[in-house]
């Protein structure tokens, strides 16, 4: 009996000592990352490559773009949009809500792109307000109450909601933004959301999509 646990002891160590390395190899080999081999010497090396302004037909073409990278950049931060504009370009070129656990947070943005002209009273509270009458107007029942809402916290001046002025620059793949006041006026930087990854990508998407070069042309062209 004596020998028969002797003998399962020196088995059960001899199983520990050899299958510890075996374990050890398996272990990594599991969280083994895999690469494709890179060539030092390779020409290309992820970078952003610079949009120009002639690559768009028209101006407009341009600052629809910047709107939509904006939406695109505040979206994949877990906002959510909703309509700013009825019938037409005029109204705010972005309104972004985000539940929170004591709440909702509100977030409107005015988007310019390259050198496009700012404005303070484009973002002012009196200009916002009329804004907001309209949209509750015209909003389908869902929204209704999302408006009224959000007319009260510019009224307010809720801290739930913030506004801010965003500046895309095609040609450096930077976006800045700036904290706007009640009256429209820029001031402090409110952060960094520059994305060139998702500049570029959204400009080649839409260029693949444009099949007509309606909007988006070779800057040759």
């Amino acid at each position: 009996m004596v020998e028969l646990v002797l003998r399962v002891a020196m088995g059960a160590i001899l199983a520990l000592v050899v299958g510890w390395p075996v374990r050890r190899m398996l272990a990594r080999w599991s969280q083994r990352e895999f690469y494709l081999p890179w060539d030092a010497g390779t020409p290309y090396a992820p970078e952003f490559t610079p949009l120009h302004h002639t690559q768009f037909v028209r101006s407009n073409d341009q600052g629809n773009f910047g709107e939509l990278l904006t939406s695109m950049m505040m979206t994949s931060q877990g906002w959510w949009a909703i309509p700013g504009k009825v019938n037409g370009p005029q109204g705010i070129d972005g309104i972004f809500i985000r539940a929170e656990r004591r709440g909702w947070q509100a977030r409107m943005i005015e988007t310019k792109t390259n050198s496009s002209r700012y404005l303070p009273r484009q973002m002012s509270d009196e200009k916002l307000l009329k804004d907001l009458d309209r949209l509750y107007l015209t909003a389908p029942a869902r929204l209704g109450p999302v408006y009224a809402g959000l007319h009260k916290a510019v009224r307010q001046g809720s801290r739930g909601l913030s506004k801010e002025l965003w500046r895309h620059s095609l040609q450096a793949g930077q976006t800045q933004a700036q904290r706007l006041d009640r009256d429209g006026q820029a001031g402090a930087d409110a952060g960094d959301p520059s994305n060139p990854a998702m500049m570029r990508a959204l400009f080649e998407g839409l260029r693949e999509f444009d099949h007509t070069g309606a909007s988006i042309q070779d800057p040759d062209s």
